[in-house]
């Protein structure tokens, strides 16, 4: 993923210009299939800043169960809640896909309330 940052960010130009267009309101940036690593982690949080930072739209990322798309690179809502406190941007938000976290963890209304911050901790109970 880090030796394709500018097609990235080419592709984040594009989406943005499209979406002001058609006068969406967010942006849904992907994460990719790409190895758990964390180069790829901070490839993907410099993607984000980048589409914060080119744009004034809502940008979402959306956590993907392994078993709908095995490899994807952000795979639940823990690992959504880490890029979300390392950007700490109000922008940035998760896009929490019923489906995909149902199936990931197997505990929705949980996770729904922890993502959210309303009850507890997030390194201690969202998954």
């Amino acid at each position: 993923m880090s030796d394709r940052i500018s097609d990235a960010q080419k592709d984040i130009d594009e989406a943005v210009v499209i979406a002001e267009e058609i006068g969406a309101k967010a942006l849904h940036v992907l994460a990719g299939t790409v190895e758990q690593n964390t180069e790829n982690f901070d490839t993907f949080v410099l993607n984000l800043n980048y589409a914060l930072n080119n744009s004034s739209l809502m940008i979402v990322i959306e956590p993907v169960c392994d078993e709908q798309l095995h490899g994807y690179f952000l795979n639940n809502l823990l690992q959504a809640a880490y890029v979300l406190d390392a950007i700490g941007n109000p922008r940035l938000e998760i896009l929490f896909d019923c489906y995909h976290v149902l199936k990931q963890s197997g505990e929705l209304v949980e996770n729904f309330y922890c993502i959210r911050g309303s009850d507890c901790e997030r390194s201690n109970s969202c998954r």
